[in-house]
């Protein structure tokens, strides 16, 4: 029951910051988007992407721009875009489903040229309204840290990540990955095995990789500076519930019970002995008394 309840502690996330991103298509007027029109996010945020190629707006894939919303549950985001010889465009909306990514086809009325703003790509927008600049797409390089001492021996080991770089960590013999999805001045998003979570500098989450209930590794964002956001890991030495030859931890639970039932009849036999020789000593003392 401990474990199980340290388990539920450590999957909790603990991140104080919640994002919606979206990726998808964009129309206007039911023609595509001009390739470097702006849509942004407004009042949640204030995140902007460019549109590249006409049409869509952000990707899929996990070091793809995403337009990026901070929000709460239920809160409305709302979507424009802009750009030269836009007019009459209308203003999109949804729901906030936080720490979720969207894929969204925006189909704005109106009609909407090619903007003359440059927009700075990034995980999560490119133009960075309120929300801070955002960091554009890395190569996405990979840092191994299964093997390092301080790590294995549960000391916090820091690596330097730009978005789409990620972190590999194997656990019972499995190789996981945990990427820099979205940077910005402000926060990361951090994705493993398709969740997410969200941290600001100084704070930390623990993570369960493989999904048996109990944290494996904790994430602390330490800084972000110069479009580079430095995180440490450390390794978890959890105890995890032993397995008995069936694979049940219950099972060594009752076969230790039942060891100690088959004691206790001995153990009885022994003190009902031990009485009776003290009676038998006893009464063979009352016997020799002088008389």
């Amino acid at each position: 029951m401990l474990l199980l309840a340290v388990g539920l502690v450590y999957g909790a996330d603990e991140s104080a910051v919640n994002s919606h991103s979206f990726y998808g298509t964009v129309l206007v007027g039911e023609a595509n988007a001009a390739n470097g029109a702006t849509i942004c996010v407004d009042g949640s945020g204030d995140d902007c992407i460019s549109v590249s190629p006409a049409g869509e707006y952000g990707g899929a894939a996990a070091n793809a721009d995403k337009l990026v919303a901070i929000c709460e549950t239920g809160d409305t985001i709302s979507f424009t875009i802009t750009g030269t010889g836009c007019s009459g465009t209308s203003t999109l909306t949804q729901t906030c489903d936080p720490v979720s990514v969207t894929e969204l086809a925006l189909d704005f009325g109106g009609t909407c040229g090619t903007s003359d703003s440059t927009s700075s790509g990034g995980g999560g927008g490119g133009g960075g309204g309120s929300g801070g600049g955002f960091a554009s797409p890395s190569v996405g390089s990979v840092t191994d840290i299964s093997d390092d001492a301080g790590f294995q021996s549960g000391e916090a080991t820091a690596v330097t990540l730009t978005q789409g770089d990620s972190t590999t960590i194997v656990v019972d013999d499995t190789t996981y990955s945990i990427t820099l999805a979205t940077l910005t001045d402000e926060f990361v998003v951090i994705e493993y095995n398709g969740d997410f979570i969200t941290l600001q500098p100084g704070e930390t989450s623990r993570i369960d990789l493989d999904g048996d209930g109990v944290a494996d590794v904790s994430v602390k964002l330490s800084s972000i500076e110069g479009g580079e956001a430095s995180l440490e890991f450390t390794k978890l030495q959890e105890l995890k519930p032993r397995a008995d030859d069936d694979g049940s931890a219950e099972g060594t639970e009752k076969d230790g019970a039942k060891v100690s039932g088959e004691r206790g009849p001995v153990t009885g036999v022994i003190v009902v002995i031990a009485i009776v020789l003290l009676g038998l000593v006893g009464y063979f003392i009352y016997l020799r008394r002088p008389k």
